[in-house]
């Protein structure tokens, strides 16, 4: 069986399905059920991603359809049978609400997705993810106890490479967003504009050194509006 299996439909990571099914026709394309119709007709996920990395736009390529055929919807406790290898699927809706883990039972590897936050090798340090506009705390933490409970010999990241896994990951990343989200809301509730909130973490943006000032601080934007939304969504 051929497959091209996305984590979640975040442009990052399914931006280029539709072109890989073009050149494989013979594979099916398997999505989580909430993020299958965004494969099939992109223009929605298109506005909203423009809207959330703003002039990172740049960076991106409008995304091609998957024909609505070649789609297959997943869904918690189905299986990807490779053959050799075999894809358990665990929803995983606290980075957004189509987000999936793939465990490779066969090698006990899991496929995070953005559920470990992002991985950053050169400075062995796990830097947080919250981008609008499903972000979600409570989630996000009860997705790292799904990894927790698959324990598994290592961790493939999207963001950037695999990782040996040992609980004490779970625990820094749940403390390190944790700490961002009460870091951010602090913030927002002293200056009380979402826009001054982004400006002030885009200007302190870390990173800088390895990703450009640029990335660093829209990425900081990008987190904080993440950030943002979920606290007046949690005061709805």
């Amino acid at each position: 069986m051929a497959v091209i299996a996305p984590t979640h439909v975040h442009l990052d990571h399914a931006g280029g399905a539709g072109f890989l099914a073009e050149e494989c026709p013979n594979a099916e394309v398997m999505i989580h059920e909430i993020g299958a119709p965004h494969l099939v007709d992109p223009s929605r996920l298109v506005e909203g991603t423009k809207a959330a990395v703003g002039d990172q736009w740049e960076f991106y390529v409008e995304p091609k359809p998957v024909p609505e055929v070649r789609v297959v919807e997943l869904n918690a406790g189905d299986e990807i049978n490779l053959g050799d290898h075999h894809l358990e699927v665990y929803h995983a809706p606290g980075h957004a609400p189509h987000q999936t883990i793939f465990y490779d039972r066969d090698d006990d590897a899991a496929f995070v997705a953005d559920a470990a936050g992002i991985w950053v090798p050169a400075v062995e340090t796990i830097r947080e993810t919250s981008p609008p506009p499903n972000f979600d705390l409570d989630q996000c933490l009860a997705d790292l106890e799904t990894i927790r409970d698959l324990d598994p010999d290592v961790l493939l990241y999207p963001h950037f490479g695999p990782r040996e896994y040992e609980p004490r990951v779970m625990d820094e990343y749940a403390d390190e967003l944790t700490e961002w989200v009460e870091t951010v809301e602090a913030k927002y509730e002293e200056l009380g504009d979402a826009e001054a909130v982004e400006d002030h973490f885009a200007e302190q943006a870390e990173m800088v050194d390895l990703w450009g000032e640029r990335k660093a601080s829209e990425e900081a934007r990008l987190n904080v509006r993440g950030v943002v939304t979920y606290l007046d969504r949690r005061e709805e």
